[in-house]
């Protein structure tokens, strides 16, 4: 009788194999037929007939409308993928007071594809045509246009690396109901590649704060740092009711002022004028120069190591402005040299070398809330409370 040959033969075992491994091939070789046939038809029509799913599913990770009125493009070229879009546009939160947090005439990029699936996404090149960029605070600070979650706390705009960045004709728009800021800023046209620029970048704007115009020039004076969403040494001036005022410090990024020290300097004619326009009234002073160091935490701004002159007398110590329901202010000043005639707005008295000749009739009484040589609006003061040690 004859013996059925064992399953687990060496025949049997090779045929197997090579069964497993011809499967293999065809399915490996079926599978790069079809990644060439999806890459020749994105190459072939440039990937537009994907412009209403990637507007769909952005403004279904973003929670925004996203919309492209122009020509797209999304493809491999050949092993990078193209993203080109005209008159881009992601909409703002509905209690915003623009439409969109960011619009563009033109982008034009080539992305590494493996970013998009391990690591911080990065773009090998990229172009900037026309941008327009929308930051706005709801007025209790809770929610912000970039940050894409209705909620607190939510998930912020990420910025990829760029090697090669071309920007053109950028403004951006900066709204804070709480301190009453409006700001409108315009990015120097630059280009930078293997994320260096090598000269620094220009910011100029114009805006208002609690009814006072001001102009704003910065720089960037380590641009290359910045294209790379490293440290940023900046430089920046403001012009406000006849005030100067300087700040100079080290950015972790472009954006992030929180709990840096700054440094800062103030000058002009009055001091008074300087601190009206956050809404805080003190009487008149002369020439003044102040410097100090800054570091906002959140509604805080504290300056500390303060120093400086108002007219004949110097002024040392430190002040901290609280924003909130009220304005809050919390100083300890301390003076080396003071002059009677700096001194007597504050005492409510005039210098003898400052009084006029005699007249007739005298002049009013100061009325409560009034100081003798300026008069203080006393509906300013209710704005405002603050704390001073003798």
């Amino acid at each position: 009788m004859d013996q059925a040959p064992a399953a687990d033969s060496p025949a049997n075992v090779n045929a197997a194999r090579a069964g497993w491994r011809r499967w293999a091939i065809r399915i490996a070789i079926g599978l790069l037929t079809v990644i060439a046939a999806i890459w020749l038809v994105l190459f072939v029509t440039k990937g537009r007939f994907l412009r209403h799913p990637f507007e769909s599913i952005t403004g279904k990770l973003t929670r925004r409308t996203v919309t492209v009125g122009g020509d797209f493009q999304l493809y491999f070229a050949p092993w990078r993928i193209k993203f080109v879009a005209e008159r881009i546009a992601i909409s703002n939160p509905g209690w915003a007071t623009r439409p969109n947090l960011f619009t563009a005439d033109r982008i034009d990029s080539r992305i590494a594809p493996l970013s998009l699936l391990f690591g911080r996404r990065r773009f090998t090149w990229l172009e900037l045509t026309g941008g327009a960029v929308d930051l706005e605070w709801t007025p209790d600070h809770s929610a912000n246009t970039w940050t894409f979650s209705e909620k607190k706390g939510g998930k912020r705009l990420e910025f990829p690396r760029i090697d090669v960045a071309v920007v053109n004709g950028t403004t951006i728009r900066y709204r804070d109901p709480r301190m009453q800021v409006t700001a409108d800023l315009a990015l120097a046209d630059f280009r930078s590649q293997d994320a260096r620029i090598g000269r620094a970048v220009g910011v100029r704007g114009k805006g208002v704060i609690r009814s006072t115009p001001f102009v704003v020039n910065a720089q960037l004076l380590s641009p290359d740092a910045t294209a790379n969403r490293g440290k940023n040494e900046l430089l920046a001036r403001m012009r406000a009711a006849g005030n100067v005022v300087d700040v100079s410090g080290t950015l972790p990024s472009i954006a992030d002022i929180e709990n840096v020290p700054l440094r800062t300097r103030a000058r002009g004619k009055d001091l008074s004028t300087l601190l009206d326009v956050i809404g805080v009234v003190i009487p008149r002073t002369r020439t003044y120069d102040l410097h100090a160091q800054l570091v906002k935490d959140g509604d805080v701004y504290r300056f500390t190591r303060m120093k400086g002159t108002f007219g004949d007398s110097d002024l040392a110590g430190t002040l901290t402005v609280t924003h909130g329901a009220r304005l809050h202010l919390d100083s300890t000043l301390t003076t080396d040299k003071l002059d009677i005639v700096d001194a007597a707005p504050f005492s409510a008295t005039t210098p003898i070398s400052s009084r006029p000749r005699a007249r007739w009739p005298p002049p009013p009484r100061p009325e409560s809330g009034r100081s003798g040589c300026c008069p203080m609006r006393r509906c300013r003061w209710r704005r405002c409370s603050g704390s001073m040690p003798t």
